[in-house]
Parts: structure tokens; sequence; C-alpha cells
């Protein structure tokens, strides 16, 4: 790989479309990034495999996203003891 390296757009296309992905979040910035990190590896591999490499990444992220669980919604300052909410069904207890 080299700095001025850029992936053949018909590859990546084919590579998104069957990761599920779309090929638009393989933006100039984004493909920039990912050549400076992997340019000073040194690493030779084929034009396929260094397609492949930032649409395995962007999918794993994704599916790393996809378990997250959110955490419950808090009141920022804790309890509100003075609600009256529970009133409300006071009258279906009893």
């Amino acid at each position: 790989m080299s700095l001025d390296w850029a992936p053949d757009s018909d590859l990546l296309n084919a590579y998104s479309i069957r990761a599920g992905l779309n090929a638009s979040v393989f933006t100039p910035d984004a493909i920039l990034g990912f050549v400076l990190h992997h340019e000073a590896k040194g690493l030779a591999q084929t034009e396929k495999q260094w397609v492949a490499a930032p649409v395995g990444s962007v999918k794993r992220d994704n599916v790393k996203a996809a378990r997250v669980v959110p955490l419950r919604a808090r009141q920022a300052n804790g309890p509100d003891f003075d609600s009256r909410d529970w009133a409300d069904n006071l009258d279906a207890v009893l």
C-alpha cells in the first residue's frame, strides 16, 4: 500500500453490497484514515484484500454497535419525591 492508494470503486461497491453496507460511508476522509493507518505497517496484500479490510472493519463496528444495550435513562437530580404520579393508579388498586 502507498499513501496515494484508493480502492477500486467497482470492487468497493461490490464488497459493500455483499456486506450490507452503503458504499457512501467510505468517504475520502475515511479512506485516508485507513491508508494512513495501514501504509506505515508496510504490509503487502492484494487489491481485494485491501478493499475487503475497511469493509470488514465497518461491518464489525456496526455489529458491535448493535449489541450495545443503551443505559436506562435516569433523572438528572434523582427521583422526584414530590411527584403525584402514583395517585393516578390508586383508584385501580382500591
